[in-house]
Formats: C-alpha cells, sequence, structure tokens
C-alpha cells in the first residue's frame, strides 16, 4: 500500500482535530483532493473547514502554500483563511475556512450562457493573482517555474526562455483553472489550491491558464464539442478581464510552448494516447511557432 492509499484508508481525520485542539465536529466528510492530498470538509454548528493533509515529505508544498495565501489574504484576495496548521505524525495538515460558492466548472455547465461574465471575473481575478510581489518563500525556491516539471530533454526551450527579459518576482498560482476557482455565479468567491505557486513571470500562469482550456481537458463524445464552444465565450471573458486590469501581454508563444511540453510530462502517465497525442501536436505547434523545436 502507497503513502496515499494509507492515508486514504487509515488516516482518522477526528485525531488531527484533536491534535490541532479543535473538538469534534458535527459531521465530517471526505472530498476529493489532489494526488498528494486528502481533504475533508468539517462542520460545526457555526462553521465549516477544509482539512487537508498532505503526504509526508511535502513540508515544503505546505510552507509555501502557507506563505502565498497569506501573502493574498493581505491584499483583500477570496482564500481560504488558515485557522490552524502544523505537523501530524510527518505530515503536513492545515485547517482552513470552506470558502462560499461553487466550483467555476459547476456553475458554467449549468449556466452556460454566463461563459463571458464568468470568463471576464475569472480574468480580472488572475490579475490581482499577478500583481502581487510574491513572498520571500516563494523567491527562495530551489527549483524555479521554467524548471517545474519540464522533462529533461527540454533543454532548447529552457535556453529560448532563459534568454527572454522575465519578470522574476510575480505570484504565479501555476494551476489556476475551473476547478480550483469558486463562484456565486456573479463573481470570484475563492482562489483554491496553491500547491504549485511559484515566483516569476506572469505570462508563465497565464499560458498555463490557457493551455487547461485548450487541451487540459479530455474529450468525449458530442458534448465535448458544446463544451468546448462554452470554453472559449469563456475565454474572450478571460481575456478581456485580464487586460483592463494588467494591460495586454506579449509574446505568448513561447510560454504557450513551455505549457503545452509541461503538460506532457505532467499527464503523460494520466491519459490516454490520444489525448496526449492532441497535447503533443498543441505543444509542437507552438514550438515551431516560438523557434524551439
Amino acid at each position: 500500500m502507497d503513502e496515499k492509499q494509507l492515508t486514504e484508508h487509515n488516516i482518522d481525520p477526528h485525531a488531527i482535530l484533536q491534535f490541532l485542539n479543535f473538538p469534534s465536529p458535527t459531521t465530517i466528510d471526505p472530498v476529493q483532493g489532489g494526488t498528494d492530498t486528502t481533504l475533508w470538509r468539517v462542520i460545526y454548528p457555526h462553521a465549516t473547514y477544509a482539512l487537508r493533509l498532505l503526504t509526508k515529505g511535502h513540508q515544503h508544498i505546505y510552507e509555501r502554500e502557507i506563505a502565498v495565501m497569506q501573502t493574498a489574504s493581505a491584499a483583500g484576495l477570496p482564500v481560504p483563511q488558515i485557522h490552524a496548521h502544523d505537523l501530524w505524525q510527518d505530515h503536513p495538515v492545515l485547517l482552513l475556512s470552506w470558502l462560499p460558492g461553487k466550483p467555476l466548472a459547476h456553475e458554467l455547465l449549468a449556466h452556460p450562457w454566463k461563459a463571458w461574465q464568468l470568463g471576464y471575473q475569472f480574468g480580472q481575478m488572475q490579475a490581482r493573482i499577478h500583481a502581487l510581489t510574491a513572498p520571500q518563500q516563494l523567491l527562495q525556491l530551489a527549483t524555479d517555474w521554467i524548471d517545474w516539471q519540464l522533462a529533461p530533454h527540454e533543454e532548447a526551450l529552457r535556453n529560448k526562455l532563459r534568454s527572454q527579459h522575465l519578470s522574476p518576482d510575480r505570484v504565479l498560482h501555476l494551476d489556476y483553472h475551473f476547478s480550483n476557482v469558486m463562484t456565486d455565479g456573479h463573481t470570484i468567491t475563492g482562489v483554491l489550491d496553491w500547491t504549485n505557486a511559484h515566483a516569476g513571470d506572469p505570462r508563465a500562469d497565464l499560458a498555463r491558464t490557457y493551455s487547461i482550456m485548450q487541451v487540459g481537458i479530455p474529450q468525449n463524445g458530442l458534448f465535448s464539442g458544446l463544451l468546448m464552444m462554452v470554453i472559449q465565450v469563456f475565454e474572450h471573458g478571460w481575456r478581456r478581464g485580464y487586460e483592463q486590469k494588467a494591460g495586454s501581454q506579449k509574446d505568448l508563444g513561447l510560454f504557450y510552448a513551455w505549457a503545452g511540453a509541461l503538460m506532457e510530462q505532467d499527464l503523460k502517465d494520466k491519459r490516454g494516447p490520444a489525448d496526449l497525442a492532441r497535447i503533443h501536436r498543441w505543444t509542437m505547434k507552438w514550438k515551431k511557432l516560438a523557434g524551439c523545436e
């Protein structure tokens, strides 16, 4: 049994709450978390929390998340409030406020006619993130955003990026997409999952978001065509919202190539051949246009 399975099957969230000096809740329910995270929704009579437990050896991620969420919160961004954090049996744990609303993905599926409006709000919020100066924990990371998850053979892409004039110190979320952003149907009510946050050039974060919209969503059946039409409208709103607040961003092609190469590496063992081929074609198109095939 691997570490993730051990966490899911053997960890008692009540024991973690007791360790954090919180009483037994009214209700505690498991919620789907990420690859390295187990998540519970913890409900008390007058408050609801998210209890996050990371796998062992991820204290650096835990410290990075705390620092960037504190930075975002201080700037007035809607991020979870940290109510408690500690190491429990060598597992980093965080008890966070449960933010209102529902994932943007759910709202788009339920009300696709809101795509442009929600995309506009989504872009405005990403611009607010990029306006933040990264905390020291991000500036001092051993691996910068260029090398993050990029395959060793991508030297031409690395060198081309490093030859550019890059902003070094903006906050990059690097997982800013439909499922990590909450909405009440009108505005953005929360930005979740800061695990991948780095310091760097905002164009990398924009490219990462764009790659997820373009080729990161599996395509299955007739519904996928309708979904892509909604996403296209959403994308136009996103760009408009972002540019109105942060201005137009130039020379994005090279960053799209980076985001595609990163996605290929990240999903190589998680997607089927058809999806991987589609991602590869998209990446090669941008590599060719950027002159780094």
